[in-house]
């Protein structure tokens, strides 16, 4: 009795190791990749047109409605691409969070109207609260407005914009906005990242 259960806790240490051993795996191959993705689509790659969009990913914004930087960044990085015409049209997409009154989309296609883009070149998208969700609700007004969408967000996000955007069948090219001036704080958005395309792997390849 004794030696079955040495051997049947040998057999579950076995497993424990195998799934820490291939969560790891997966986890570096994910860091590396959302690494890759940092630059995005160059400048050089994008062809102008007026049925090009952008379709920014929303962030947090603050209680009062204020934007926070990450919502700066993007917005300043669509509002730059649609006055060289390499855009026509900016897909805000971001919900409201919780005890927020304004969506991070109404607050994106603030900003972009103050920076000089015309009130009906920005189509809001109010209902998503997540990546996933940022893409799949943006779909109508992409497939129905634009020829060539650029997804535009942080560059520790592009790679799980990508991930995603070819799981759901989006036609999308990522355009980098840049990242936190600390250092500190983008690897921490990189780990987290990094988490978040594991945690979508099974999402990744339920079609295979």
């Amino acid at each position: 009795m004794l030696s079955s259960t040495k051997h049947l806790r040998a057999i579950l240490l076995g497993l424990v190791s195998l799934l820490f051993g291939l969560f790891l795996a997966a986890f570096l191959i994910s860091v590396l990749f959302v690494l890759s993705k940092f630059e995005g689509t160059a400048h050089g790659e994008i062809p102008k047109g007026e049925n090009a969009c952008a379709l920014v990913f929303g962030s947090a914004i603050k209680k009062t409605g204020e934007p926070g930087p990450a919502i700066v960044r993007r917005v300043a990085a669509a509002v730059d691409l649609y006055e060289e015409g390499n855009v026509g049209t900016l897909i805000m997409s971001g919900g409201r969070g919780k005890g927020i009154s304004m969506s991070e989309a109404a607050v994106m296609g603030s900003v972009a109207r103050d920076a000089g883009v015309e009130a009906g070149d920005i189509v809001l998208e109010e209902k998503a609260t997540s990546t996933l969700e940022n893409i799949k609700f943006a779909q109508g007004a992409i497939r129905s407005q634009c020829t060539f969408v650029l997804g535009v967000s942080d560059r520790y996000h592009l790679a799980r914009i990508e991930l995603l955007a070819w799981r759901l069948d989006v036609p999308l090219r990522t355009y980098s906005a840049g990242g936190p001036e600390n250092p500190l704080l983008e690897m921490k958005d990189i780990v987290r990242e990094a988490m978040a395309i594991v945690y979508y792997l099974p999402f990744l390849i339920w079609s295979f």
